[in-house]
Order: structure tokens, then sequence, then C-alpha cells
């Protein structure tokens, strides 16, 4: 985490410089740095923002990897739409933009299908088995869908509405928004919404899943492209290392 603090003096001889170089106001700065997730405030004598800045902590600059310790408490304080979301990516591999497209002709008791015309590059129809503890997950978000919709839910809806549309799903945004607010509170760094995938298929394969496995539930377009997705933990490289000669 890099974490930057401006304090500006109300009145003071030296405003912040604009993005042109020129002199702008210091509110009118605050508010920009809001919009990149720049926690600020004010008092009657000067405004401090303070810029906390999630860096990736994967070496290769990939999102970060969560235990499963981090995930179930990342899981309990999150908001129970995105905690949805986010379950389903986590019991699947499935890409945050893929869960969201799901409708509820797509959750059966025995799989998640995850129809090819909302998969990267639309290539193919990916069926998952369900896991106990995200059809659990399911059951409670599907009881408070009927209560935030005023019905059950039809098949063509989707799982995952937006707020203000239900015609629309809900946004990357609103997800990515409430998980990282989440992630600040608990002090984990360099997670983004890309962190629950590639956590899902490295927990499988340091348990010894077959990378074609894997491949068939990710639906990385090749082996090479799956491997490069996978972290490898020092602890494993550790092992590697003993193990030699």
């Amino acid at each position: 985490m890099m974490i930057f603090e401006f304090q500006f003096v109300r009145g003071g001889a030296n405003p912040p410089l604009g993005p042109r170089g020129g002199p702008c106001c210091s509110f009118q700065w605050l508010a920009g740095l809001a919009l990149i997730g720049i926690r600020a405030t004010h008092s009657n004598h000067h405004r401090t923002a303070t810029y906390v800045k999630m860096v990736k902590s994967n070496r290769n600059g990939q999102a970060a990897t969560l235990s499963p310790e981090q995930l179930d408490a990342i899981a309990e304080q999150l908001p129970a739409a995105p905690r949805g979301v986010f379950s389903i990516c986590r019991f699947t591999a499935a890409r945050v933009s893929e869960a969201l497209n799901l409708r509820w002709e797509n959750i059966l008791p025995s799989e998640v299908v995850i129809p090819k015309t909302i998969t990267k590059k639309k290539m193919k129809t990916r069926a998952i088995p369900m896991n106990p503890r995200l059809w659990e997950e399911l059951t409670n978000w599907k009881q408070r869908w009927r209560e935030t919709q005023n019905r059950d839910p039809d098949k063509g809806d989707y799982v995952f509405p937006n707020g203000r549309d239900p015609a629309k799903h809900m946004t990357r945004q609103a997800v990515d928004k409430a998980l990282r607010g989440v992630c600040s509170e608990l002090d984990v760094l360099g997670v983004s919404t890309h962190s629950l995938r590639r956590s899902a298929l490295t927990a499988a394969s340091d348990k010894g899943v077959p990378l074609r496995v894997l491949q068939s539930i990710s639906g990385h377009s090749s082996l090479e492209m799956l491997q490069r997705y996978l972290d490898v933990k020092d602890e494993a490289k550790r092992a590697a290392a003993m193990a030699f000669g």
C-alpha cells in the first residue's frame, strides 16, 4: 500500500497545480482526487487528502491471490449482492463479467452454466459443477432477490439486477467498489475483482487438480495462458529448492 497525504492551508500562497501545470483551487483538486479513490477531509483552516493506493502485491503485477481465510473474512463483510457475485467467482473461477451476466436459468442445483454468449471472445459454453457452499450462498441471495424485487425471479431475470434498472445487470464498478472498501477495512492489499478468479484457480492447482481440468473450467484458450494466471507461492518454491540434489 502506498499512502500520500496532502494538506492545503486556506489562503495559502502555493495552491496545488492543475493537470496542465497551472494553479487550481484545493477544493477542485480534492474533488478530482475523490474520483480516483482518494479520501479527503477538510476543516475551516485546512483540507487534507489521503491517497491510499491498493498496489498489486504479486511480483508480476497481477491481482493478489487470497487465502481461504481471507476470502471468508471478505465475504462476511460484503453487502448481499456483491457477496453473491464474489461467491460465484470464488467457487466457479468465473470472470466477474460472466458472473454479472448470469440469469437464473443458468443456475441449476447441479451446475452453473456460463453460456458462450457471455464468455470472453464468445468461445465456448462452460458448465461448472455446483459447489455446496455456493448453492447455499445463492439460495440465500435468491430470497433477498425476492424481497427486493417483490416477486419470484423468472428464468430470464438477471441473478444480480441493477438497482436502478432491473432490466440491466449490476455494474462491475459497484462490485469493485464494495470489494475494495471491505479489503481496505481489513487491510488486505493488492486485491481486485480479478483476485477471485486467480485465487480459485491457484487453490485448485495447489491441490493437484490437473491443468487440463482447470482449463475446462476457466475457459482459458490455452494451457500457456492458464499457467500465466496461476500464482506460485514462496513456500512451494522453497520446497522445490530443498528437493534439489
